[in-house]
């Protein structure tokens, strides 16, 4: 009888149950990617807008993941209860209680990157006017003027510069000119020997 009646509950809650599931793996992808913001400092935002939207989004994905877990746990004593012969409603009512705040901690941080994703649009500036071909002129003529001859190697874009790479044979040497973006300056100029 009491298996009879466990059966019937699974079939009951297994809604529930895969919801709570889905949220915490949700949840933990979530927190995987907001923690990608700082393994780069480039992408840490500076604005007051964007911060407060990623401690937002936090927040909800840190509560999505506490209460995913408390109500798989309230599902599994539901069962247990069942199983024992005690009275579940209480568990039901606390199963319920914890989707409900899944459910509102997985809407906000929706709502928090809407924001925020919103706020990174409204922000972007336009890449510089300086064409790839144009920042490697630039860059080479940097290096040629020490009367090195050079081969261009890689071009890389950053939400300020522009670097250029290019090693040197003639002068046993490898090259990186860091354009400004903006203007199309020389920001600097390193070199390593080459064997």
């Amino acid at each position: 009888m009491a298996n009879e009646l466990v059966k019937d509950e699974i079939d009951a809650q297994s809604g529930r149950f895969e919801f709570l599931k889905q949220a915490l793996t949700l949840g933990l992808a979530g927190l995987a990617g907001t923690a990608a913001f700082f393994t780069d400092t480039s992408k840490i935002p500076v604005d007051t807008w964007s911060i407060w939207t990623i401690i937002v989004m936090g927040i909800a994905l840190l509560t999505t993941v506490a209460m995913s877990l408390m109500g798989i746990s309230v599902y599994a004593n539901l069962l247990k209860a069942i199983s024992t012969g005690d009275a579940p409603d209480d568990f039901r009512g606390s199963l319920i209680s914890h989707a409900r705040s899944v459910f509102l901690a997985i809407s906000a941080t929706a709502l928090a990157f809407v924001i925020y994703a919103g706020a990174q649009l409204a922000n972007h500036k336009a890449p510089a006017s300086m064409t790839s071909a144009e920042a490697i002129g630039v860059a080479r003529r940097a290096i040629v003027a020490g009367g090195c001859e050079t081969t261009f190697e890689t071009l890389t874009y950053r939400s300020n510069s522009i670097s250029a790479a290019f090693d040197s044979h003639s002068c046993h040497r490898h090259y990186v000119v860091a354009l400004d973006r903006k203007g199309g300056e020389i920001a600097s100029i390193s070199s390593v020997p080459t064997p």
